[in-house]
């Protein structure tokens, strides 16, 4: 099993004999394996870092609970765990649910500890919550044989309030060091728990349990064993294990399926017939490596798997990996969907040491990323985002506001509603800590609710029904701090844009040159982050003359501009950087010209950006009429690194 404290180190330690390239160790971490549960996306390109929302630490935290091993989030609530917690013995753990109330505010509604908890049980290895219950792995406990394992299941009573032990679970053939518990998931009435140890396939080859909830008797009944088809002795399956529904994936992190301790995944379904669980597919990706440990953290939602792979060396060694599995129901196949990796790799991130997939999102945790030369393995967190569009982008990264070395934050990740979770286990010596993060897309107010849903729920006012809270409008800016002098004399606001929490206003004539200002909100307040100006430009470019931005990229036409051919327009594209000191900068990226370019066209009298697609109108372009117009197509090619010109649209009946 793995150890992450070395000032607590656990007693048992299984298959000591394994290879010691299989281990990570840096500071005070060495993963072994999980706690719980194509081409690099955006791999190029920095994100923006996202600072937590609010810092959570067990009300009775002590050094070396480790709180934030494991976490799961359900729809108001979530559980946090603390494995080495000794209030029942040394390592005995405990786990803590926390539940949001309608205001959006957290609080620590229980602690939970079984009544028969002992000394070196570590529950709180694993955890899950489902509705009204959760389900917490003790992988140590001793009741069926030495390390043999156990699962807890708890029950909320809504109408007290009240939180209290329901079942505990133990395997039917349960023997010792089968570590059953090191990795649970419950959905509704399905529980599945994971028993890496399990020696019935082969030795040290796994298994799965599944246990329903039988409303007649109140009580969870062991149902199935799950093991692999192609069953190896110490591939480890059911290190890691999700449910969503009537599918269950189960990781066998060092399987050699793809070579020497790649790892996979192997799903199941039940039967709509029969009610049997029946292996549907066993996932493998293309590019897989030696020691990769493909299913180290897995994680399900509809019809999407995500798979961590976090000692996967594409970028540098081990630097990590997340696989993303879609089902295709026409060809009644699994595809992969998606590699992803973090625009800022390092070696030994060990970015997919944690996944978690909910609608159109998913985060990934990397406890061994750095926070620049001084802070090592302080840990962050990357959230992506799924349109059709555009695929899988890497948005943002979710670090702390108070980094320090061996934090491992994005040990564990979760969602629950619109807040995502991140686990640092070694916060303040090994005492831990969750972090959380609102991953809500587009929230000019900062409240952790989506703009198009507060309108729609009639939160906010939408008076010009242009999709943007009145309160975040930037004909607003004024009001905000924009002064009248800044005002005169460049036009400025003759174009305006905005995204997030970010607005670009145009003032084309400013210095005969024309710039466009860059506002942040920033705590409620709009405060001027850049200036962009033409460096090349020439006087009444009309530089600013229409602007867009999406995120952190931003762009400006000059309708009037020389650049191609006298008055043909042109439009600069510029992206917001971070360095690793914080420090934010908005660079030219790369300017745009039309292909067949000619004299008088206006290229740029409108622009539109959406993610990787710009679209610039030239509305006297000539090419099927004087004056007819027509507007270019640019999309980003993240091979080329570069915007690259792909169409141009014309009237139907120009």
């Amino acid at each position: 099993m793995r150890q992450l404290f070395e000032a607590q180190p656990f007693e048992a330690q299984p298959f000591e004999a394994m290879s010691p390239s299989r281990f990570v160790t840096v500071g005070l971490l060495l993963v072994l394996i999980p706690g719980a549960i194509l081409l690099p996306v955006n791999a190029a390109a920095q994100v923006p870092d996202e600072l937590e929302l609010e810092r959570w630490e067990a009300s009775d935290g002590e050094f070396g609970d480790a709180f934030g091993w494991a976490i799961a989030g359900s729809v108001d609530a979530a559980i946090v765990t603390a494995p080495f917690h000794d209030e029942a013995g040394t390592n005995a753990g405990a786990a803590y649910i926390l539940r949001v109330d309608p205001n959006g505010v957290w609080t620590e509604e229980a602690k939970l500890t079984p009544d028969d908890l002992g000394v070196g049980d570590s529950f709180g290895i694993s955890a899950d919550i489902s509705g009204d219950w959760a389900v917490i792995g003790a992988y140590l406990d001793d009741d069926e044989g030495f390390d043999a394992g156990a699962a807890y299941v708890f029950r909320y009573d809504p109408a007290l309030a009240l939180w209290t032990e329901h079942q505990k679970l133990t395997a039917i053939d349960g023997a010792s060091t089968d570590y059953f518990g090191a990795a649970v998931a419950i959905d509704d009435e399905t529980i599945v728990v994971g028993a890496y140890g399990n020696d019935d396939a082969d030795t040290g080859a796994g298994a799965a349990y599944v246990f329903t909830y039988d409303d007649a008797t109140d009580s969870w009944e062991s149902t199935v064993t799950l093991t692999a088809s192609d069953a190896q002795a110490l591939a480890w399956f059911g290190s890691a294990v999700a449910i969503d529904g009537d599918r269950i994936a189960v990781g066998a992190l060092l399987d050699d399926e793809g070579g020497f301790d790649t790892g996979s995944v192997t799903l199941f379904q039940r039967s709509s017939t029969s009610g049997e669980w029946e292996e549907e597919t066993e996932l493998v990706p293309e590019d897989v490596a030696p020691f990769d440990e493909f299913g180290f953290a897995v994680s399900i939602h509809g019809d999407r798997v995500v798979v961590g792979s976090p000692s996967d060396d594409d970028v540098p060694v081990a630097s990590g990996a997340a696989y993303v599995f879609a089902y295709d129901p026409i060809d009644d196949e699994w595809d992969e969907e998606a590699k992803l990796t973090s625009s800022e790799a390092d070696s030994e991130d060990r970015f997919g040491a944690a996944v978690v997939i909910g609608d159109d999102v998913l985060i990934v945790g990397a406890p061994q990323m750095d926070d620049g030369a001084l802070v090592v393995d302080s840990g962050a967190a990357t959230l992506f985002r799924f349109s059709t569009e555009t695929g899988w982008v890497e948005e943002r990264r979710l670090v702390s506001s108070d980094p320090a070395t061996s934090d491992a934050l994005g040990h564990s990740v979760a969602i629950a509603g619109a807040i995502g979770f991140a686990g640092a286990p070694n916060v303040d010596t090994e005492t831990g800590a969750v972090d959380l993060f609102c991953i809500v897309s587009v929230d000019c107010n900062d409240n952790c609710i989506a703009d198009t849903l507060e309108i729609t729920a009639g939160l906010v006012e939408d008076c010009d029904e242009n999709g943007v809270p009145d309160e975040c409008d930037v004909d607003q800016l004024e009001a905000r701090g924009v002064t009248a002098e800044e005002v005169d004399g460049g036009r400025f606001g003759h174009a305006v844009a905005v995204s997030g929490d970010t607005a670009v206003i145009a003032a084309p004539f400013a210095d005969e040159l024309g710039a466009v200002d860059v506002f942040r909100r920033i705590d409620g307040e709009w405060i001027r982050e850049a200036t962009l100006t033409d460096a090349a430009g020439a006087p009444f470019d009309a530089f600013g003359h229409a602007v867009a931005i999406d995120r952190d990229t931003a762009v400006v036409a000059a309708r009037s501009s020389d650049s191609a051919a006298p008055n043909a327009g042109a439009v600069t594209v510029f992206r917001r950087t971070v360095d690793p000191l914080g420090e934010v900068a908005w660079v030219e990226e790369q300017l745009l010209t039309a292909s067949d370019a000619n004299e008088d066209d206006e290229f740029g009298y409108a622009v539109a950006i959406h993610h990787d697609t710009i679209v610039i109108g030239a509305w006297t372009d000539d090419a099927s009429g004087i004056d007819a117009g027509a507007a270019y197509l640019f999309r980003y090619d993240s091979i080329l690194l570069e915007w690259v010109e792909v169409e141009k649209l014309v009237a139907s009946d120009a």
